[in-house]
């Protein structure tokens, strides 16, 4: 399939973000990942509030307040223009967005600590499992997004050593579903391979010892969570669902494939019965975190439906009901851009409602983060390998460069154009480990420039503005 099939994205790079003291909402655009905030316009929450967000979930709201002491909901969305193209997925970047993310969210700056902080108790017997969307295979949880998360699990030192791969569980509720969507089949013992079955994979099957009340109507768990895993993550695509039914399906409706029955809770636009399933017992003491795949969305139609545009993103949050709420944001803005209402999803407010309390869809009890093209703009470091500063950024004069080596070694720092063709090479040479200092005239055009310096196979990258 190529690009041209995909309807592209026309998102605008504003987020509506609560001032603080005020009443106000102010609308600040993020540049280059969170480094530089500019406002660009303030009108009253009261009519961004009508005309935006909490219109588009179709029901009155009423917000609650946050006692002193509480902490707000963290979600994070992150967003490259790389993380794809056309049908394809560009995992290494996928893989930066999600590191990026995770340490973003817990602020632990070491991908497997960060990590780690959200399994509480975990140990090296325990068992992750990874719930993938996978009902339609040309609209699944993505293997790139999911291999991703694994990368990240593996990373946890538990007791001294990393996180067996093997203690990981991708699961669906059916092998063809999961084969279709291009995962593969795997129950061995391989400690750095991790496993992937569904409900019907031999062996496993519906616990009907176990039964669950979901608000009156009966159901029963797959083994997987009953018998296999210690956490659960929900890891959902960003999809517009049957307006007659759930009108979105993101995390909390993602465990509509842990049941046995869950045609059988589709009436009154599945209300309560996604909020009940996801506070049942079975459910709410082992999950523990939130990812919705928006690499791509559906705005209309849904669940059977093909990517209808490009958002290169992820969200993330240990709020199920929070992340959930900025995913429908999202739908419902690519719906208006198509002449569309906004989906009708009352199963998320209920969730957030006595008596399940599964989270927040209250915008001022919750800390929205986005993220944008960390691939292009890595402040990372590799050992003592690393880019100390820039300057002058924006450029007016001479361009002073300091970096760090770990060792001897050789030495390339390059500029390019934001298309990706080379401008200029400022820097090949093979140089001694420890602190460097390089002074480059500014013989460039005014512009936007990436500074791209490689060393032994790594690369880290800097953007820079000129300005004359």
């Amino acid at each position: 399939m190529e690009r041209e099939a995909f309807l592209s994205s026309n998102l605008r790079t504003i987020i509506p973000v609560v001032s603080p003291g005020s009443n106000s909402i102010l609308t600040e655009e993020v540049i280059c990942c969170s480094l530089r905030l500019e406002v660009e316009m303030e009108i009253s929450r009261r009519e961004f509030i009508k005309r935006s967000i909490l219109g588009s979930l179709g029901m009155a709201f009423v917000p609650r307040i946050l006692k002193a002491g509480d902490q707000k909901s963290i979600v994070v969305m992150c967003t490259d223009v790389d993380a794809t193209s056309g049908p394809n997925i560009n995992e290494a970047v996928v893989q930066i967005m999600m590191d990026v993310s995770i340490k973003n969210l817990t602020s632990i700056n070491n991908v497997g600590d960060a990590w780690q902080s959200i399994f509480p108790g975990i140990s090296q017997s325990s068992v992750i499992g990874i719930k993938l969307n996978c009902l339609y295979d040309q609209f699944a949880s993505h293997p790139e997004v999911a291999n991703t998360i694994v990368n990240g699990l593996a990373q946890m030192n538990v007791g001294g050593s990393p996180f067996k791969k093997n203690n990981i569980i991708l699961w669906d509720r059916a092998e063809n579903d999961l084969v279709n969507a291009g995962y593969t089949i795997y129950t061995g013992s391989n400690p750095d391979q991790v496993r992937c079955f569904a409900t019907d994979t031999p062996g496993v099957g519906y616990d009907f010892t176990h039964p669950m009340d979901v608000a009156g109507v009966t159901q029963y768990p797959t083994k997987i969570i009953t018998e296999h895993c210690d956490y659960l993550i929900s890891l959902a695509v960003l999809k517009a669902h049957d307006p007659d039914s759930a009108g979105v399906s993101l995390t909390l409706k993602n465990h509509y494939g842990t049941i046995n029955n869950p045609y059988g809770m589709h009436g009154n636009h599945c209300d309560p019965y996604i909020a009940a399933l996801n506070a049942s017992p079975e459910i709410r003491d082992l999950q523990v975190f939130n990812i919705i795949d928006a690499m791509f969305g559906v705005y209309d139609g849904g669940p059977w439906t093909p990517p209808q545009f490009v958002l290169n993103g992820i969200f993330m949050s240990k709020d199920p009901v929070a992340v959930d709420y900025y995913g429908k944001v999202y739908i419902d803005q690519e719906r208006a851009n198509n002449g569309l209402p906004p989906s009708y999803a009352p199963h998320i407010h209920t969730a957030s409602q006595p008596p399940y309390n599964l989270g927040t869809d209250n915008p001022d009890e919750i800390d929205f983060r986005w993220i944008q093209n960390p691939s292009a703009v890595s402040e990372g470091q590799v050992g003592r390998l690393s880019i100390l500063a820039v300057t002058p950024n924006p450029v007016t004069r001479n361009l002073e460069i300091r970096f760090e080596l770990p060792k001897r070694g050789l030495v390339e720092i390059t500029l390019y154009l934001p298309d990706g063709r080379c401008s200029t090479r400022i820097l090949r040479r093979t140089m001694t480990g420890g602190r460097h200092r390089i002074v480059y005239g500014n013989h460039l055009s005014s512009g936007i420039y990436f500074l791209k310096l490689k060393y032994q196979g790594v690369e880290l990258k800097r953007k820079l503005v000129v300005s004359k």
